[in-house]
């Protein structure tokens, strides 16, 4: 979970808000469950960017038939192609980790 410094210009001033952003790859790009697509703005979307870290497949998921489950690996993997997805305002950083907790589990 990170935090952005995204610029927002007011009255000829720039001032930074603070914006939390989802990097999501594999099946959460297209299968977000209810509750985190309602936190999320899917309108601003920020695509064609790709994980800064290498993943590799680990398993198969039994809660989504059987797609394969990615996850991050220091050695070997590859980078593969993700979504930025910047939260609703006033979602706070533990809420958004407490819908993706509930929709990876």
């Amino acid at each position: 979970m990170r935090c952005l410094l995204a610029p927002r210009l007011r009255r000829g001033k720039t001032t930074y808000v603070t914006t939390i952003g989802l990097l999501a790859y594999g099946s959460l790009c297209w299968e977000p469950d209810a509750a985190l697509e309602a936190a999320l703005r899917l309108d601003s979307a920020i695509t064609g960017v790709r994980t800064p870290f290498p993943v590799e497949f680990a398993r198969t998921s039994s809660t989504r038939g059987g797609c394969p489950t990615l996850i991050p690996v220091t050695q070997g993997g590859a980078h593969v192609e993700a979504v930025l997805l910047p939260f609703r305002d006033g979602v706070s950083v533990a809420e958004a980790k407490t819908l993706i907790w509930r929709r990876e589990a």
